[in-house]
């Protein structure tokens, strides 16, 4: 919106717009908050300090990290893989941290791939495929052979 109270535009040459930020006496850093509009109530912000970038919400509650090597953490702020997600440990039960999909039909689905080569559809999957009109579903796992063909391996389902 050309309106609004700040708008940044860089000029046909540029490439960017940059944001400078200063050094805090450990780290060169660089924020932008989001505030209510009253002006003086954060409720998030983004932080590039030290390589890493910190995404705050809720105020001051960093709960996502990407950081200098590529790893992206959430629920963490220290990723050991490319992507770890972590959810409330103070929990005694099993917790939903990742759902594919919405509303399948009939033999449809989601799956995760797990490539082997650079032929990305060469690998393993784990596939969750809605059966019939009702809700059930069954899980599939299929491999690669030795001849590159991917088929399943195993199916779990309930009857």
């Amino acid at each position: 919106n050309i309106n609004a109270p700040l708008t940044l535009q860089s000029n046909g040459s540029g490439s960017a717009i940059n944001l400078v930020g200063r050094n805090n006496g450990t780290f060169d850093e660089s924020i932008i908050g989001f505030y209510d509009n009253d002006g003086t109530t954060r409720k998030g912000y983004i932080l590039n300090s030290g390589g890493n970038m910190f995404f705050a919400s809720g105020g001051s509650n960093e709960n996502m990290i990407l950081d200098s090597v590529g790893r992206l953490g959430i629920g963490t702020l220290t990723p050991t893989t490319l992507l770890s997600l972590v959810g409330d440990e103070s929990t005694a039960s099993p917790q939903r941290l990742i759902k594919l999909g919405s509303n399948p039909t009939d033999g449809n689905g989601q799956s995760i791939q797990f490539a082997s080569s650079s032929n990305d559809s060469l690998g393993s999957e784990i596939q969750g495929t809605r059966v019939g009109a009702g809700g059930s579903s069954d899980l599939r796992f299929l491999t690669t052979s030795t001849g590159s063909v991917v088929s399943e391996a195993m199916r779990i389902q309930i009857y």
